[in-house]
């Protein structure tokens, strides 16, 4: 079954695998099931201790009940989930009115719109889980065929169908998606369990219409959108047969040939993540609708149980599917930005002012180190002034310099520049980078790559948080013994980028190097994902998201290898496409060492996917040796993004500047 529902689902299952191989972790099996109760489970006749047989019999390990609340009883109707978890010794987990989690794991946190619980199935190993009930009406199979429910008009085609489904449920999907996108980034198992109230994509198709199984073919946008966020029908994937093995859960109470009602199956269970569903089963009252049967059954819907295993975090493929273009022999579109024979000029970034052409970049005389160059471009980057006067500060710093823009509450203005190891200093200036302050340490601590990357926070209150890395050695005074701990860490300025906060770690993995953190938002500005470079050079980069303005993260999670690189820099295009450059460092690649692009969009990421297209932009001469890009991008919609590298053979490496739009790049000859 592995092999069917990996040829079935691989695009679902967020681009995961089951690992192999000797040295393999153990698996742990798992049971959910999905479970609506109808009316607190009392509207059946029977005791709650029906409902509660139901779910031992299924042998679940964890259920997603709906309808809990019991019939009102002087005024009040009591919610029958928490006395059900009572009756098994299960914990509880209570969401929005009427449905609730139930599980034998330890509940370790629910979402904070409730749409999903946090389980721990043992120590160390996790899963979410997510449990729905969708709006019950209009109910479109109805209004197809033509029964009267709830005052919905009738409909007859495909189109009227998707528009109503819409019009019921897409409020609720676009709620759920906004707390499963994070769960999902976390890389751990997620299920979506649920009384959808609206059948699958994969029930009403061309077959099952043209074999009667259905009035016609339609491409219900519920399960759709749960399919595009990475998620599997898993009774679907494990039961392929539309036609013969129906699975109905609506309804018991009902004779399939009933006028006056239709029968579909509208309970589900979703995975994704390191997941392995292994057998599906539907309890119901009788053996020919039920593997799991229980007599009497209490609920007007059958109940879906799944079982599978979970494995532990998957190893990705070290190379990438998608194409790759080569944008390098467009000399016209490139620009030197400093050269100077026998000297090595390397690192830089750069920063974009509000009028849309003044650019500033800075970047050391050596590597990684040395006195810092600051130039000025008053054209977007087309051509740049001679090396600027700066502090006398500027000439000491020990790691490579970063430049950023900042805004306190009051509107002032700032640019500040970075330069890290032991203490982290900075320079500010006023006037736009026409004159800076000397280098002065931010605090008693130190950092590699200081600040990677800024972000504001959405509070308009002249709030930054910026981020870097270290690996023990320039964190505190005295450097860490024993081998090398790389840990990302977060900063916070009240003040516009005079003041930083003590740092507070916010990323670490054992088994790899995690560092030179690069923030892009998701593009609703809720999300910060933070691409993380892995310097052990053993896996592929990763990345990590916080939902609540830098407050807490997800644990750290790899990225397909068609994003790994170091140093990553992103900007949206005007059409929302993502690009994103860096050094590729991929651990199979053509482009191994060069200075590349990558286009695609911000759910690529979230859902570990590979994106569109990855860009050869200039091929380095030595050994990785080049990137760490500065990446802006102009009123017009032209990118331009200025990196050092080898790109004479036999050559000091030297800064170029590059210029393009996304259809350029993605006009270039394929490799």
């Amino acid at each position: 079954m592995k092999l069917t529902f990996l040829t079935l689902a691989a695009i679902f299952l967020c681009q995961r695998i089951s690992p192999a191989g000797d040295d393999a972790a153990p698996t742990a099996s798992i049971r959910v099931m999905t479970f609506n109760i109808w009316v607190g489970g009392e509207s059946g006749g029977q005791p709650l201790e029906q409902t509660a047989r139901v779910i031992r019999e299924a042998r679940a390990d964890v259920v997603g009940l709906q309808e809990t609340h019991g019939e009102e009883r002087n005024g009040v109707r009591p919610d029958n989930s928490k006395r059900l978890a009572e009756m098994l010794g299960w914990s509880h987990a209570p969401q929005v009115s009427g449905i609730a989690v139930i599980s034998r794991f330890k509940v370790l946190e629910v979402t904070p719109k409730r749409w999903g619980v946090k389980l721990e199935v043992s120590p160390g190993r996790s899963i979410y889980v997510f449990n729905v009930h969708l709006e019950h009406a209009p109910y479109q199979p109805y209004q197809l065929l033509g029964i009267p429910y709830n005052d919905g008009p009738f409909i007859k085609t495909e189109r009227e169908a998707i528009d109503f489904a819409r019009k019921t449920h897409g409020g609720s999907v676009e709620r759920l998606s906004s707390e499963l996108k994070p769960a999902i980034a976390e890389g751990i198992p997620v299920f979506l369990t649920g009384d959808f109230n609206e059948p699958s994509h994969l029930d009403w198709t061309a077959q099952a219409a043209e074999a009667r199984k259905c009035p016609i073919a339609v491409a219900w946008p519920t399960t759709r959108a749960i399919a595009e966020h990475g998620l599997a029908d898993l009774f679907r994937s494990l039961r392929p047969d539309v036609v013969n093995d129906r699975g109905n859960t609506w309804t018991p109470t009902t004779k399939e040939d009933d006028p006056k009602d239709r029968h579909d199956r509208i309970d589900l269970v979703f995975a994704c993540g390191p997941v392995e569903p292994r057998k599906a089963f539907i309890a119901g009252e009788d053996a020919r609708h039920a593997e799991i049967v229980v007599t009497p059954y209490p609920s007007d819907h059958r109940a879906v149980v799944v079982e599978c295993e979970l494995h532990p975090e998957a190893k990705l493929a070290r190379s990438y599917t998608i194409p790759t273009a080569d944008f390098s022999a467009r000399t016209d579109r490139r620009g030197i930005v400093d050269r100077e024979p026998g000297q090595y000029l390397g690192h830089p970034t750069t920063v974009l002012l509000e009028d849309g052409r003044t650019m500033l970049a800075v970047y050391p005389k050596g590597h990684g180190r040395g006195a810092i160059v600051l130039k000025r471009s008053e054209d977007g980057g087309r051509t740049w002034s001679e090396r600027l006067p700066v502090p006398a500060s500027w000439a000491t710093s020990q790691e490579t310099p970063t430049i950023h823009r900042v805004v306190d509450a009051a509107g002032t203005k700032r640019l500040v520049v970075f330069s890290g190891l032991h203490p982290i200093r900075s320079a500010l200036s006023e006037d736009d980078g026409r004159t800076w302050s000397e280098l002065a340490p931010i605090g008693d601590f130190g950092g590699i790559v200081a600040m990677g990357s800024v972000v504001k926070l959405r509070d308009d209150a002249g709030r930054y948080l910026a981020f870097f890395h270290d690996d023990g050695r320039f964190i505190a005074k005295a450097p860490a013994k024993g081998p090398p701990v790389f840990t990302v860490y977060k900063t916070l300025s009240k003040d516009g980028g005079r003041t930083w906060s003590a740092p507070e770690a916010i990323a670490s993995k054992p088994d790899v190097h995690l560092c030179e953190p690069g923030a892009v938002r998701s593009p609703d500005k809720r999300t910060i994902a933070l691409l993380l470079r892995e310097n052990s050079r053993k896996r592929n980069s990763f990345v990590i998201f916080s939902s609540d303005e830098g407050r807490t993260w997800t644990e750290p999670r790899e990225l397909p290898a068609a994003l790994t690189g170091d140093r990553h820099v992103a900007r949206y295009a005007p059409d929302g496409r993502l690009f994103i450059t860096f050094r590729d460092t991929t651990l199979e690649s053509p482009t191994r060492g060069d200075w590349v692009g990558w286009i695609g969009a911000y759910e690529d990421i979230v859902l570990g996917r590979e994106g569109r297209l990855r860009v050869r932009l200039l091929k380095n001469h030595k050994a990785a040796d080049c990137a760490y890009p500065g990446l802006e991008l102009l009123p017009d919609g032209t990118f331009v993004t200025t990196t050092y590298g080898h790109w004479t053979a036999g050559e000091m490496p030297y800064i170029v500047s590059l210029r393009f739009r996304l259809e350029e790049l993605e006009a270039s000859p394929r490799m």
